[in-house]
């Protein structure tokens, strides 16, 4: 292709993988994350008692193409598989074929591990970059960032074709103004809300359970991150994620996160009953994902217009046509950044 340049705005698994086939085609990539770092829902937040994964736990790969990625990434110690049929976190026991993945050491050790590279490749990332709105003129696309220190990286560099590699309530009000067809296809996608406690005691807590999914309650999930956790041992404390469930979560949403630590511990303490630690945790923290699940994915595998040059791709979208069966939203999220990819290169 001649030679262009693209934006990318969102650095989850599938804006990373779309900036790395971009950079294969030989284009010009600048990638734009609203939060501090890539990953998104591959997400782990470090703490001082170590780290949590508070996003996604696990995921399973079902696409040749997927598998390979998964496989590689295995190869270079980025991803560890589970035992055949064992339950990991929360995804039911699968066929043999079909094991279920975990970041090495961590969820977010495979993004972070592309990032390292595509930026040595020459990617141009910006992170808390905040894209809130598109602006086409004669000369390309200009991005409205609402960071001023984003702004002043990104100057006024025109783009000539821009992809949305953000969750469909994200990505609707930016393609509204430009493409109301493509808009209105994600419009019909809905996530579920999650509220997520990170907590950590300084007492080991020998034997209990590890993994926790409550018949009721606020909670729909809490494990053990240091029972799950790869090559991470000299980490003492014992460090419990929560998801709650997704109607207490959106009831919850707008609640500054402080006010949601007690209700959240008390919650864990309900579920694990006289095997939850004993004593004020040493460290609690709650993050609010607005868009964690997706409901149900638009029925193509990615957007995109040619003669606007703007697309979006990510787990809004079906990712491929031709998988037998659903598929997690991980795998749709790189599916649908590689077909992406594709009809850009393909005009």
């Amino acid at each position: 292709m001649t030679r262009q340049t693209i934006a990318v705005v969102g650095a989850g698994l599938a804006g990373l993988r779309a900036a790395e086939r971009l950079l294969d085609a030989g284009a010009q990539v600048t990638l734009l994350e609203k939060s501090r770092g890539p990953g998104g829902r591959c997400a782990t937040r470090r703490s001082p008692v170590g780290p949590f994964d508070h996003g996604a736990g696990a995921f399973r790969a079902r696409t040749p193409a997927f598998q390979a990625a998964v496989a590689a990434a295995a190869t270079q110690g980025l991803l560890h598989a589970a035992p055949a049929g064992q339950r990991l976190l929360d995804l039911d026991p699968g066929p043999s074929d079909a094991p279920a993945w975990r970041g090495a050491p961590f969820m977010n050790a495979w993004p972070q591990a592309l990032r390292e590279r595509l930026v040595g490749r020459g990617l141009r990332l910006l992170t808390e970059a905040t894209v809130r709105g598109l602006r086409r003129e004669s000369t390309g696309w200009l991005l409205e960032l609402a960071e001023e220190p984003a702004r002043a990286a990104l100057g006024d560099t025109r783009f000539d074709a821009v992809l949305l590699a953000v969750p469909a309530e994200q990505a609707v009000p930016l393609l509204q103004p430009h493409d109301p067809a493509q808009a209105a296809l994600l419009a019909a996608c809905r996530s579920e809300a999650c509220i997520t406690l990170m907590a950590a005691w300084s007492d080991p807590q020998p034997g209990g359970p590890h993994l926790l999914r409550p018949a009721e309650g606020p909670l729909a999930l809490a494990f053990r991150q240091d029972a799950f956790d790869t090559g991470a041992a000299d980490l003492a404390p014992t460090r419990w994620t929560a998801h709650a469930r997704a109607d207490w979560s959106l009831a919850a949403i707008d609640t500054p996160p402080e006010a949601l630590l007690a209700p959240m511990l008390h919650a864990l303490r309900d579920a694990l009953g006289e095997a939850a630690p004993g004593g004020a945790p040493t460290h609690a923290a709650v993050h609010r994902w607005r868009y964690a699940q997706l409901l149900q994915a638009a029925a193509a595998p990615c957007g995109w217009s040619a003669a606007l040059g703007l697309g979006s791709c990510g787990d809004g979208w079906l990712g491929s046509s031709e998988a037998a069966m659903p598929l997690d939203g991980l795998e749709r999220a790189w599916l649908s950044a590689g077909a992406l990819v594709d009809r850009v290169l393909g005009g």
